[in-house]
């Protein structure tokens, strides 16, 4: 059976989510001050929801799981999710570094009050429209 589109059902459920992570990530444009590339929303949509599921990961195993779709600039500007710096003036704070509480050694990419905020402004955002 086909719906209006004349998609198949699944087709329909698939481009429905598309549509949906399309809204949230212009939710997440309209939230920063910069230009973000899909692939730096990805990023960081992949280290919001792991550090919601109480499993915050670093950015090796952040840039595994987003996998390469990058072109190698990613690891080079996801520091856009850090706090401001004297490199990076214009960071969003979105992202924090934390120690592991297992292993010192490993830093953890964890949500920033403002970054908590922008991912719970997300399902807000899709509601009102």
């Amino acid at each position: 059976m086909e719906d209006k589109l004349g998609a198949q059902p699944g087709l329909a459920g698939e481009l429905k989510a598309l549509g949906r992570w399309s809204l949230c990530c212009t939710y997440m444009a309209r939230q920063s001050p910069s230009r973000l590339a899909m692939s730096q929303m990805a990023f960081f949509a992949a280290a919001a929801l792991c550090d919601l599921a109480k499993k915050p990961q670093t950015m090796t195993e952040l840039l595994e799981m987003v996998g390469d779709v990058s072109g190698g600039s990613l690891k080079e500007t996801y520091a856009v999710f850090l706090p401001p710096s004297a490199k990076r003036p214009g960071g969003l704070g979105w992202l924090v570094r934390r120690s592991c509480p297992f292993d010192g050694r490993r830093k953890l990419l964890c949500l920033s009050y403002r970054g908590r905020q922008v991912i719970e402004g997300v399902p807000k955002f899709l509601k009102a429209i």
